[in-house]
C-alpha cells in the first residue's frame, strides 16, 4: 500500500525477490498427487508476487489507475490471506 501512496514502488522489491527464490524452490519440489492443486496455487502466488512491482506503477495524472492499482493489490492480499498454510491431513492420502 505504501507503494501507491509514495508512488514509489521500490518498497516491493522484496516482494519481487521472495517470488523469485518461492518460484525457484516450488519448481524444485516433488509432491504428491494430492497435494498438485495446492503446489500449484501456491506456484501462481510467487508469479504475481514477481509481477506484482511491475503492476503497481503509481501514476500521479491518473489517479483512477492508482485506484486499480490498489484493487489488484488487495485482491492478491485477499487470496493470499485465504490459502491453506497447511493442508488438511484428512485430504493426504496415506495408503
Amino acid at each position: 500500500m505504501s507503494a501507491i501512496d509514495s508512488r514509489d514502488s521500490s518498497s516491493l522489491d522484496d516482494l519481487s525477490k521472495s517470488g523469485d527464490k518461492m518460484l525457484e524452490q516450488l519448481k524444485e519440489v516433488e509432491v504428491p498427487a494430492d497435494l498438485v492443486d495446492l503446489h500449484l496455487k501456491a506456484m501462481n502466488f510467487a508469479s504475481l508476487a514477481q509481477q506484482m512491482k511491475s503492476s503497481l506503477k503509481p501514476n500521479a495524472a491518473d489517479p483512477l489507475s492508482d485506484i486499480v492499482s490498489l484493487s489488484k493489490l488487495d485482491a492478491f492480499v485477499q487470496s493470499l490471506s485465504e490459502f491453506p498454510t497447511k493442508p488438511k491431513l484428512s485430504s493426504i492420502n496415506t495408503d
